[in-house]
Formats: C-alpha cells, sequence, structure tokens
C-alpha cells in the first residue's frame, strides 16, 4: 500500500474500517463487549511489561501467554481480582487471539506449522482443568413440581401470571432465559413477541388480530417463530401440540398470554412476557422467574431430591430436554427442538434421573451374553443360562 495513491490508501482504510465492523457485528454485543475488556486488561498486562501488546517483537510470544494466563488464573491479572477457574483463563487468551486476528496479526496462541493451541498451553490448561473442582449446574425440576407452582399462579397477580405462563412456555419449547423474561444483560434479551406467534385450529391458522377469545381458547397448535433468538436460522419455527393438562399446557399457555396483550391493546412487536396494568406495560424479569422457581422447590422439591439452591430460570431448558429424555425420545429430535448445534446439551442432562436408569441393571444382565470372536462355549453359556 506504501506505493499506491493516497486516495486509494484512504479508500482503502474506511473500507477496512467498514470490514472490521461487520466482522464485530457478527458477534453478540455482549460478547464483543466482554472481548474488549479482555484486550484492555492484555493491554494493561503488556504495559508493565513495556512489551506491544501485538507481541510482534517478542522472540517467543507463548511464554508471554502462559505468564499471563498464570497470573489471571491466580487473580493478579483476572478483572475480579480473584483466582478464576480453567474455562476463564481459556477465555482471557482467546480474547487477545481473536483481537490480534481481526487486527490483521497471526493468533499467537497457535502453533503456525500445525495450527493447533500450542503444546504448552495445552497442557497448561489441562492441568487447570484436573485442578479445579467439579462444576456446578442447575438442575432440572420435575414437571409436578413446576405444575403446581403455575397452578398457583392462575388466581393471582397479573405478573405472577406472566411468570407462571413464562415457565410453561419455556419449558415446552426448550427456551434460554432470555428468551421469555427480560435479562439483567440487554443484548442477551431477545424475547418473543406477539408477532411471532401463530395459532392453529386444526389445520386452520388463526387471524390474532380478529379472531374472537373462543376461538383462541379453541386452539391446538402454538408455533413460535424464531426471528432475534439466538439459533442461528431466522424464520425457523417450532411448535407444539396441547399436552393434554387443563392449565399446564403449552398451546393454552401461548393462548393467556396473547389474550392478556390483545385486551391491554398491546403493539405487535410486545415481549409475550410483557404484562399490564392499567395500560401500563411491565416486563417479567429473569429473577423474578428464579425466585417463584425456587419458592417452589423449597415447597415441593425435597421429595424429588431438590434444594431451592439448586435451580435458576436456567433450570427450564434443562427441564424441557430431562422430560423428553425420560420420554425416551430420540436426542437428534430434542437436539432439533432445543436448537442445540453441538453437544452441548448432554451438559444439560443428569443421568441421574431415575427413569433414565433404573432398567439398565436388567438390560444389561439380559443383554450382555455376547462374544468378541468366537461363539460362547457351551459350559459358559449353561452358567450364564442358570445364573
Amino acid at each position: 500500500m506504501a506505493t499506491a495513491p493516497a486516495s486509494a490508501r484512504n479508500a482503502f482504510r474506511a473500507d477496512l474500517l467498514l470490514a472490521q465492523a461487520a466482522a464485530r457485528a457478527g458477534v453478540v454485543s455482549s460478547t464483543a463487549n466482554r472481548r474488549d475488556k479482555g484486550w484492555a486488561n492484555w493491554s494493561e498486562f503488556c504495559s508493565q511489561l513495556q512489551v506491544d501488546p501485538s507481541l510482534t517483537e517478542v522472540d517467543d510470544p507463548v511464554e508471554i501467554l502462559m505468564v499471563y494466563a498464570h497470573r489471571v488464573r491466580t487473580g493478579q491479572c483476572s478483572r475480579s481480582g480473584r483466582p478464576v477457574k480453567r474455562d476463564s483463563v481459556d477465555t482471557e487468551l482467546r480474547y487477545v487471539g481473536q483481537t490480534l486476528a481481526l487486527l490483521g496479526t497471526p493468533d499467537p496462541r497457535y502453533d503456525q506449522s500445525t495450527n493447533k493451541l500450542d503444546y504448552c498451553l495445552s497442557s497448561m490448561l489441562r492441568g487447570y482443568k484436573l485442578a479445579d473442582p467439579a462444576p456446578s449446574r442447575v438442575k432440572p425440576i420435575p414437571i409436578p413440581v413446576l405444575v403446581r407452582a403455575t397452578m398457583e399462579t392462575a388466581a393471582s397477580t397479573p405478573l405472577m401470571k406472566s411468570c407462571g405462563d413464562m415457565i410453561c412456555i419455556a419449558l415446552y419449547y426448550l427456551c434460554r432465559p432470555g428468551e421469555y423474561a427480560l435479562s439483567s444483560d440487554s443484548a442477551l434479551s431477545t424475547p418473543f413477541r406477539f408477532m411471532d406467534v401463530d395459532l392453529y385450529i386444526g389445520q386452520r391458522q388463526l387471524d390474532l388480530a380478529t379472531a374472537t377469545e373462543a376461538e383462541f381458547n379453541a386452539a391446538t397448535y402454538a408455533v413460535l417463530t424464531f426471528t432475534l433468538q439466538k439459533n442461528t436460522v431466522p424464520g425457523e419455527k417450532i411448535g407444539h401440540g396441547r399436552s393434554g393438562h387443563p392449565y399446564f399446557c403449552p398451546v393454552l399457555a401461548v393462548v393467556r398470554r396473547l389474550l392478556h396483550l390483545r385486551q391491554n391493546g398491546a403493539p405487535r412487536e410486545a415481549a409475550l412476557h410483557s404484562w399490564y396494568t392499567r395500560r401500563n406495560r411491565h416486563d417479567l424479569r429473569v429473577r423474578s422467574v428464579t425466585t417463584l422457581l425456587r419458592k417452589a422447590v423449597a415447597e415441593h422439591g425435597q421429595a424429588f431430591g431438590l434444594k431451592p439452591s439448586d435451580v435458576e430460570a436456567r433450570s427450564l431448558r434443562s427441564s424441557g430436554a430431562m422430560a423428553l429424555l425420560c420420554a425416551r425420545v430420540d436426542t437428534n429430535l430434542i437436539q432439533l427442538v432445543g436448537r442445540w448445534r453441538s453437544d452441548a446439551m448432554f451438559r444439560y442432562l443428569h443421568v441421574q434421573a431415575a427413569p433414565l436408569t433404573s432398567r439398565l441393571a436388567p438390560q444389561m444382565f439380559h443383554f450382555g451374553n455376547f462374544s468378541l470372536a468366537a461363539p460362547l462355549p457351551p459350559a459358559a453359556a449353561a452358567v450364564v443360562a442358570t445364573s
């Protein structure tokens, strides 16, 4: 570019800025903001060593990265000032590498000859993982507890009715918290809206603006369209029929939300979780969902091996997936309904559930008579048969 005309260089710089902005727009804003903070943290570390953050003048950048990782791990360079786990260290290193890659510099975490994470870094992270305590995961909530929780909201305040309905919707549609309630992180709040819903009576689609209340209540199928939600497939639709329960039903919960919004003159863009008092709109917040779930578990969860601290709003996604798994639904279908793009789904599922494991021992016993090479000798077969 040094020999290019000034006008060409200026045009190139302008287009580069636009291209970098497009690359940034491809990342959720909250993630981009965290990456920016991570880069600022890295830059401060480098300034203490009087090293260029780009590491272009460093003979072995991996050594610098390893010291940074150590200090993040021990809390010296963590943003909280406290020791952190392996995943947090990996995240901070990733922010450094991604920022440098966006600037056109090779990611120093990787061995350029193999395009794999440097052996020293990967060994260091593996050691951190082995030293970390077992992760604490939220637990799924059994359906009976959720049914009682939502039924108790049926004759309550508009806030509680919204909370109960959205718990029901979140469970059946395997929603993330920001899809059914307002998250504290606005970038993660992408709620389903009035306009994202389709209702059917049999094969007939209802006009949600003109259909009667009786037609709403007669709906047999409810579809949610993913528009802003985190599923990477805009326009994808997930539908459910009736559950068979007179209240804890995805179709009826959607109907109740739509009727409430329509009766209060809500616009088509209104979030399903919105609730109104005297024409004033309010948002259901994630913390309200967590509060209701923990109250329900405190009252009804002991029989299921749960305590309030085991659950929060995120439990609903794992609860729905767990219910499907216990029903022996194919895991590929669960993954489709939950919009999981990887095996991350299995982090939500707990094999401790009795319906999943109670029949395994007899199945293992009866189907464990196999041979790796030749048929089982008659004597061995007779021993197994009479055991």
